[in-house]
């Protein structure tokens, strides 16, 4: 995208507190400052009051830790930005793993307050920009990570050795981060989505020798559970383990040999979309990436992998009912034109794509979305537009959470609550604020109808549909047909009989047929326009049985009206044209471009 900003992230505005929101943050920085010493310069003072106005979770951390803040302002964190791995040095200094288990977990609670008081800090003050804060963000829970693995992995294996594959090599876990945390783009106050793993079968060295599999379901349960159980100084990060394979009823970690069956005889639409994000990110992370590269074929799709919208469709209306039953629709991560939807526009692309063009294969979203518009897959201008939109969501759902430190989606209903969430966005007040994000989110949500919004009923004919669920008869298909000018339409009823009594059909699961149910109407709609409607039936359902139960072709043809256009023009002038698709279904892809 040439020499411009990316991503474009609009630079905010320093809006000059009102006196009553000026009255609140002096108020609580003159409570919490109080003993300490912190600058007493005006422009400082300034800077605090506008962050505590903004944030009572870093006023009553302050308070509640002084020593924690001093160490911020003495050491001169809370004023610039930090080097790469300096979030792990910084742990490692600070919570000695020699610690006896309680003093470790409250040293590491206390540290995530610090850590977290600077990134709300450098956000709320605009020292920091919305990638640093989210950069920021990831770092602290993946440097938490590597730390409590070092300490329970020694713990553990003091007792019963370390573990060994069959080659008497060392193993270490495997943390693979999900979604924001694995695309380095975590928000504030998020729960963190992981995956635990390990490379082979094997066993630990020690007298109480135990399997690599019970080794490491001991230590990933440790992980889990110093990380999201709380002490006085509340937690480190929620954790959730869901999105492993089988979910809640499957082992909390699997070799890698477990991971790859799973996902081959197992793995579902929406276990491909949480796969885009992810990324290795704590323990072995070159062993990580290595069984990422192993289960890249089974994300991205060598051919143009047209289910994915169906499937992203699907997520999003069970999304939308759960939204709807809640009184939600506002929620700017899950309602219409919010985080998600984004997410959705930019993730249907990459898995459509990313099996042909490595360089979509890529965590972040960002990245991602760049490029789409680099590559001319989407219009450069609405990448663009896409992500100032996404960025701005993304920056009042940090500021949302900065406030307690608490994870929501939600807008303050309290008006002194919005008054405040639309200063700390550079609005001079809420309603200004609300026209910019309905604008926003309106720009998200037309793209998003664009690509998944699904055809009206009653839009397309649906005699081939009637006859097929048996709504009408062969005699009254035949005349139907026969009305809108196809030749031989008596013979129709038995070519759709022979396809639905084909055996590659019957083979075909749920997904499949409710595909081809699907692609009737849109079939009968082409077929009456073909020079010859025999025969373009006739050559079409050939190819259609020929693909069988790889549904992604039946999905292709269902999502390019055209491709199908395509396809039965050529089946009714020309028979080798069909034999050759029939053999080669790959070719459907280049019927997509007319010019091919």
């Amino acid at each position: 995208m040439g020499r411009t900003q990316w991503p474009p992230v609009a630079p905010m505005k320093r809006t000059k507190l009102p006196g009553w929101a000026r009255e609140i943050g002096g108020s609580r920085w003159k409570e919490a400052s109080t003993g300490l010493s912190v600058p007493v310069d005006r422009p400082f003072v300034e800077e605090a009051e506008r962050v505590m106005a903004f944030s009572p979770f870093v006023g009553a951390s302050v308070k509640g830790f002084p020593s924690l803040f001093e160490e911020l302002l003495s050491g001169g964190a809370l004023f610039r930005s930090y080097h790469r791995g300096e979030a792990h040095r910084r742990l490692a200094e600070s919570v000695d793993t020699g610690l006896e288990e309680r003093a470790f977990l409250s040293a590491l609670r206390k540290w995530r307050i610090r850590e977290m008081v600077r990134i709300a800090w450098r956000d709320l003050s605009l020292r920091a920009g919305l990638l640093e804060t989210m950069e920021d963000a990831s770092a602290t829970a993946r440097a938490a990570l590597d730390h409590v693995i070092t300490y329970y992995g020694r713990r553990l294996g003091q007792d019963h050795g370390l573990p060994l594959d069959g080659s008497g090599r060392a193993m270490e876990l495997v943390v693979i981060g999900m979604g924001k945390l694995g695309a380095g783009e975590l928000n504030f106050s998020s729960d963190i989505d992981l995956v635990f793993a390990y490379p082979s079968k094997g066993t630990t060295t020690g007298e109480r020798e135990m399997t690599a599999q019970e080794f490491f379901s001991l230590l990933s349960r440790a992980v889990v559970k110093a990380l999201g159980e709380k002490g006085p100084e509340g937690n480190v990060f929620r954790v959730d383990t869901r999105l492993r394979p089988f979910g809640d009823s499957g082992p909390i970690v699997s070799s890698f040999e477990a991971m790859e069956e799973y996902y081959l005889v197992h793995g579902r639409e929406w276990e491909r979309y949480a796969l885009v994000k992810a990324s290795a990110v704590a323990g072995d992370t070159e062993a990580g990436g290595r069984l990422l590269q192993t289960l890249h074929p089974f994300v991205y799709r060598r051919y143009l992998d047209y289910s994915a919208f169906d499937s992203l469709r699907n997520m999003k209306q069970m999304i939308l009912d759960q939204l709807a039953a809640k009184g939600m629709a506002e929620n700017i991560k899950l309602g219409p034109g919010g985080i998600r939807d984004v997410e959705f526009v930019v993730q249907v692309f990459q898995l459509l794509y990313g099996g042909r063009n490595r360089a979509l294969a890529v965590p972040s979203l960002y990245g991602a979305l760049k490029e789409l518009g680099k590559r001319g897959i989407l219009d450069e201008g609405v990448c663009r537009e896409l992500a100032r939109a996404y960025s701005f969501l993304r920056l009042v759902e940090n500021r949302l959470q900065e406030y307690e430190d608490r994870q929501t989606h939600s807008l303050p209903k309290e008006r002194e609550r919005l008054d405040l969430l639309a200063l700390s966005m550079g609005f001079d007040s809420a309603d200004h604020f609300m026209r910019q994000l309905r604008f926003h989110r309106d720009v998200i949500k037309k793209q998003f109808d664009y690509l998944f919004a699904r055809e009206e009923e009653g839009e397309t004919k649906g005699n081939f549909l009637s006859y097929w669920r048996g709504g009408i008869g062969a005699e009254e298909l035949a005349t139907r047909m026969e009305e809108e000018g196809c030749d031989e339409a008596g013979q129709f009823p038995r070519l759709l009989d022979a396809y639905q009594q084909d055996r590659s059909f019957q083979a075909m699961g749920a997904q499949g047929k409710a595909l081809v149910e699907e692609l009737l109407p849109m079939l009968e709609q082409e077929i009456t326009k073909a020079p010859h409607c025999f025969k373009a039936l006739s050559r079409t359902i050939k190819v259609l049985s020929s693909v069988g139960r790889r549904t992604c072709y039946l999905s292709l043809l269902k999502e390019n009206p055209s491709a199908l256009g395509n396809l039965v023009n050529l089946c009714g002038r020309c028979p080798w044209i069909a034999d050759l698709v029939a053999r080669h279904p790959v070719i459907l892809d280049e019927l997509i471009d007319p010019g091919q």
